[in-house]
């Protein structure tokens, strides 16, 4: 049913922060969708189980119920009949611009995550997860699922029994809802292994809610060298933002639609918390780097080059201004300015080296410098130095990369070890970081025993959109290969044994 080079396949890659999807074979994915979604409270009359489509998407031949219309090139298609978003008395709302509107027909619109917080990817609200599906199909790829088969990635959990069951539940609605022809789920450190063509290799995935470094042996993810950590993405967006609030005077951030001439009303706490932590996110990005060299427990790096900045390449590609030795970022929408100069370098060095004291000696120091907002714009809070007393608050479980790197590596077979050290690689939306790769690199190198004579090499690929799609990329080259064609789990084969099987098909 699905041989030979030509197949149309979809390749979906569920990140904790974000949904990415994509026709197999092609560089990057089409659409990128956030994690989340909106609900708000919805009498709709109408179908209120099945959540999806909108009555005007092209999604080829469906099933009976499909209305027939003419095109200008003469065949005639055939649209799937209107499928209510709303879902038990909610209404559902996906992607940026939803999620950037606090209110729809006057009524607030509420936001939270499809996964589960306990960290064992299940999904926290299966209508919202079928919904999430329907709109990836009719709005992002304009395709109908009957016709395509579909190659999704997982996340490796540490509890086998908890990420079984969440692969059951997978399978049983995309068979059962969705009716996909074919199926096939592929852990993502295999995907991103595959993605820099290493079917043996360490791969360090900094994520949003969780930094993960598992060994790959011969395209097969080692569940027993699995070691992770909660220090990541989001627990950095977080902790920033305690040190805007800390601050004398502290740095007030609002969104961005409550400052427009037309808001009027309350919002729901949860769109506003979702709002506050895109805004801190963007400052995380744009202003902070690593170090060349360690920091000192003063936050002051020890050689004189990292005190400028990282180098010349490093500093070219960060959103920040000002003199040597200070940063700033420009806030959206008329917020002001505000003071990064601490966390520039010492919020990235936390994945190096999670130290709650980092910089708290400038906490009683006469040499805080008050930076100048440039021309024409004001300071949002005090000097980002005036927070070193609080030092910066880490999540349980924090762990170093090199530890979760040396770590993963001493949990798997002696006789790979040596293939380990020397293909490490780098993936992941937060280890864009500029500088982190060459940084980790050397720190590595410090950490393996020099009788070893280990050669330590980090992969990283050549653009920043390899790197953070990497899981991806590797999927649309496996779904591509001709010689994987055969190890699709068919429709036929789950009618028959059940949403168990996948594990057989895909171990």
């Amino acid at each position: 049913m699905f041989g030979g080079d030509e197949v149309s396949a979809i390749v979906v890659d569920l990140g904790t922060s974000s949904i990415k999807a994509g026709w197999a074979g092609e560089d990057t994915p089409r659409c990128v969708l956030p994690a989340w979604y909106g609900h708000v409270p919805d009498s709709e009359d109408g179908d209120s189980r099945t959540p999806g489509l909108d009555s005007d998407a092209q999604m080829g031949e469906t099933a009976e119920g499909a209305e027939e219309e003419p095109t200008l090139d003469g065949p005639t298609v055939r649209r799937l009949p209107k499928r209510s978003q709303v879902v038990n008395g909610r209404r559902l709302l996906y992607g940026d611009n939803a999620l950037s509107r606090p209110h729809v027909h006057g009524k607030p619109v509420a936001v939270s995550s499809l996964f589960a917080p306990d960290g064992t990817a299940r999904i926290a609200d299966t209508d919202a997860s079928e919904g999430l599906w329907w709109h990836l199909y009719a709005n992002c790829m304009f395709a109908h699922p009957e016709h395509h088969p579909l190659l999704v990635s997982e996340r490796l959990v540490a509890d086998l029994s908890a990420g079984m069951a969440a692969r059951e539940s997978l399978t049983e609605l995309l068979f059962e809802k969705l009716r996909v022809p074919a199926l096939y789920a592929a852990k993502a450190p295999v995907l991103t292994a595959f993605a820099v063509g290493r079917p043996t290799a360490l791969v360090l995935d900094v994520g949003a809610k969780e930094t993960t470094a598992t060994a790959v042996h011969d395209g097969f993810a080692l569940h027993k060298s699995l070691q992770s950590s909660s220090l990541a993405g989001d627990a950095l967006t977080s902790i920033l933002r305690f040190r805007f609030e800390r601050r004398t005077p502290p740095t007030i951030l609002r969104p961005i639609w409550s400052l427009q001439a037309d808001f009027k009303g309350e919002a729901d706490p949860s769109m506003c918390e979702y709002a506050l932590a895109k805004l801190a996110e963007d400052a995380k990005i744009s202003a902070c780097a690593v170090s060349e060299s360690a920091l000192s427990a003063t936050g002051v790096p020890d050689t004189p080059l990292a005190l400028a900045g990282v180098s010349a390449a490093v500093v070219g590609g960060l959103g920040v201004s000002g003199p040597a030795g200070l940063a700033m970022h420009e806030l959206p929408f008329r917020q002001g300015n505000v003071d990064m100069t601490a966390e520039r370098f010492e919020l990235a060095e936390l994945l190096l080296q999670p130290n709650p004291k980092l910089g708290c000696s400038y906490a009683h120091s006469d040499e805080i410098s008050v930076p100048a907002a440039p021309p024409g714009s004001v300071m949002n809070g005090g000097p980002s130095r005036s927070a070193a007393v609080q030092g910066y608050p880490l999540p349980n479980n924090a762990r170093a990369l090199t530890e979760l790197v040396t770590a993963a590596i001493a949990a798997s077979d002696p006789d790979i070890r040596r293939e380990l050290y020397s293909g490490i690689v780098l993936s992941g939306g937060c280890s864009l970081f500029p500088g982190l790769a060459e940084r980790l690199q050397a720190e590595l190198a410090l950490a393996v025993p020099q009788m070893l004579s280990l050669k330590v090499k980090v992969l990283t690929g050549t653009t920043s959109a390899e790197r953070q799609h990497a899981s991806w990329i590797g999927g649309s080259i496996l779904g591509s290969l001709g010689s994987f064609q055969q190890l699709w789990m068919s429709r036929a084969e789950y009618e028959e044994e059940g949403p168990s099987s996948i594990h057989r098909k895909c171990p």
